[in-house]
């Protein structure tokens, strides 16, 4: 997670353990069961403790956002600069199905924080402040391979990353996290940019 500016690292830590906490509890019992009182004790806090780091519910999603951004590698960059351009997105999807393999629990999350933002407008705020990274990180990498020739040139590369996005949250829920069952489809997602080749 970011350091907030001027934060010590004691604070950081104990920052991250709230988040963590949170992390635990969303994919746990959900947004129905979700309550600051059990992040706390999960933290090791008392209730009161809690509010000295975190002003509400609404700024702990955005640590948990960024966990799953940045410390589970989802969305970065940097975890794809020794890849070339032309197979980053292959790299992206594989790095998202080894995290359906090994952090099952991340897809939960993310589920629910995707269904409660339909309902709720502060977990829609941070829920679309994400998804507009995300959106803009796919849109940066299949313009790229558009612009090498490894993409189809008719491809929309905006609309291309929206699809990706559909397809990533379509497929673990449809399969059931399956894995598996989800690599045809992403397989056949990239083929098709690729114009039915590679």
């Amino acid at each position: 997670m970011q350091r907030t500016k001027g934060e010590t690292p004691k604070r950081e830590q104990r920052r991250r353990q709230i988040v963590e906490a949170a992390y635990a509890e969303l994919a746990e019992v959900g947004f129905e069961g979700f309550r600051m009182r059990n992040v706390a004790r999960r933290a090791g806090l008392d209730h009161a403790t809690l509010h000295h780091y975190f002003e509400g519910r609404a700024q702990i999603l955005v640590g948990v956002m960024q966990l799953i951004v940045e410390d589970r590698s989802i969305g970065t960059f940097s975890a794809l600069a020794d890849v070339p351009p032309e197979t980053r997105l292959d790299a992206h999807i594989e790095t998202l199905l080894s995290q359906m393999r090994t952090n099952p629990e991340m897809f939960l999350v993310i589920a629910e924080i995707g269904l409660r933002s339909l309902r709720d407008a502060d977990v829609r705020a941070v829920k679309s402040t994400f998804d507009a990274e995300w959106r803009t990180f796919l849109t940066k990498i299949i313009r790229t391979a558009v612009d090498v020739g490894a993409f189809r040139s008719d491809i929309v590369p905006e609309t291309a990353a929206e699809l990706v996005m559909s397809v990533v949250r379509g497929a673990y829920f449809t399969f059931d996290g399956n894995t598996d069952q989800c690599i045809p489809l992403f397989e056949l997602l990239i083929r098709s940019f690729r114009g039915g080749t590679g």
